[in-house]
């Protein structure tokens, strides 16, 4: 398997949804917990604010990542008993304040505009203007 083409083996990888099923394919091979690990796991899920432009910014500028996400949640606000759920490479910019006198709306629309064509195997994407319980307290499979 050390002899098949990294794109190939990114291929096989992308198309496995469920979490538990990449965690097992990681355990099966070396060669697969290299590529699973780092980034597909991570990256499989995302729930953030739409006025996260740092988040958005992440994803434009690193499209291969922007392209493992399969479900993206965006609210615009987030309620109390969800959390954030982004990659740790996002957090670590996240620190990072946003610039002065933009308004967040308006940069995050844009943002997300051009976010959103990088993510190549998004199959489930949800807006959440204002939240109402239901599938998002379910557990992901």
């Amino acid at each position: 398997m050390d002899e098949l083409p990294p794109e190939l083996l990114e291929e096989v990888v992308g198309h496995i949804s469920k979490p538990n099923d990449l965690l097992s394919l990681a355990l099966a091979a070396k060669i697969f917990c290299s590529i699973v690990i780092p980034d597909h796991l991570e990256f499989r899920h995302l729930r953030t604010n739409l006025t996260d432009t740092r988040t958005w910014n992440f994803l434009i500028h690193n499209p291969l990542q922007a392209s493992y996400i399969h479900r993206l949640e965006i609210f615009t606000e987030l309620p109390w008993h969800l959390q954030l759920r982004i990659p740790k490479p996002i957090l670590a910019r996240l620190r990072k304040s946003s610039k002065a006198g933009e308004h967040p709306t308006a940069v995050a629309d844009s943002s997300l505009d051009l976010a959103l064509p990088f993510m190549k195997s998004l199959v489930d994407l949800t807006l959440n203007e204002s939240f109402s319980t239901g599938a998002l307290d379910a557990p992901l499979r």
